[in-house]
């Protein structure tokens, strides 16, 4: 055999065995499909079968279990009764977590709004979760730095410096270190100062329901010309009723001038 035929036989044989290899090389796999939609609805189930959730969007895209939806109205469900509906411009998901952020605006049993700038959600348990919050109520205002929600029984923990401006049946002013709040009940405790009408209390705990605050846990107060202590304080559309262990006292004008004999 020639050279010149060595070369050429050689080169096709290198050229057969780059184009095998060209051909079956193992090929990376295609990305996963991301779905983009429209007029999203998402549901979710209890054990028993019940709805537990229902997540409304204007658009979204999804990947697999993850993916980031606009423009979104969530819906909390207990014993298949809606509970609580949270709205928000932006709900991301990954798994079991997600998030509402943007400015989330919440309904809480149809009746006090929550307001934040993003709440985080886990799916299965139904527990939301968030940071420095505001709560206005038909009685007033409620400030917190951070709080929770309990799906089981509807009600939020207040944490990180509590402060409350209520107007039902007074204006009262409430500072506490923690709180518990369901259907416009408060319960704030820590170190809880309250006012009211110039007075001042101190105690441990102080409870608000329905234009009446109840505050007990060593009571102490500065009401206009004296101090009182006690076990428990009521303050309600009646007046304001000390009871258990109570001590008061008054400083001399509050009997007004006293004059002196002849």
């Amino acid at each position: 055999m020639s050279k010149a035929k060595g070369f050429v036989l050689v080169f096709l044989i290198l050229g057969l065995a780059a184009g095998g290899y060209l051909l079956f090389r193992p090929r990376p796999a295609p990305p996963p499909a991301e779905d983009t939609m429209t007029g999203v609805a998402l549901f979710g189930y209890d054990a028993d079968g019940n709805r537990s959730w229902r997540v409304e969007a204007k658009e979204g895209r999804m990947e697999r279990d993850k993916g980031e939806l606009r423009d979104v109205t969530l819906t909390l469900y207990e014993s298949g009764e809606a509970r609580l509906t949270a709205s928000a411009p932006v709900l991301s998901f990954d798994g079991d977590r997600a998030r509402l952020t943007g400015g989330v605006t919440t309904l809480l049993n149809g009746e006090d709004r929550l307001i934040t700038d993003e709440i985080a959600w886990t799916r299965d348990t139904g527990a939301l979760f968030g940071g420095r919050v505001e709560i206005v109520s038909s009685a007033g205002r409620i400030e917190a730095e951070g709080f929770s929600y309990d799906p089981g029984s509807g009600g939020l923990s207040l944490e990180g410096g509590v402060r409350a401006e209520l107007t039902d049946p007074e204006r009262i002013s409430a500072v506490g270190d923690a709180a518990e709040y369901n259907s416009g009940r408060i319960t704030l405790s820590g170190d809880v100062r309250i006012t009211s009408s110039g007075e001042t209390y101190r105690c441990r705990t102080a409870e608000y329901d329905s234009g009446t605050v109840l505050l007990s846990g060593g009571v102490e107060g500065e009401i206009g010309n004296g101090t009182l202590t006690a076990d428990e304080v009521r303050v309600s559309d009646d007046g304001v009723t000390a009871s258990g262990g109570v001590h008061l006292s008054l400083r001399f004008d509050f009997f007004g001038e006293v004059k002196g004999g002849a």
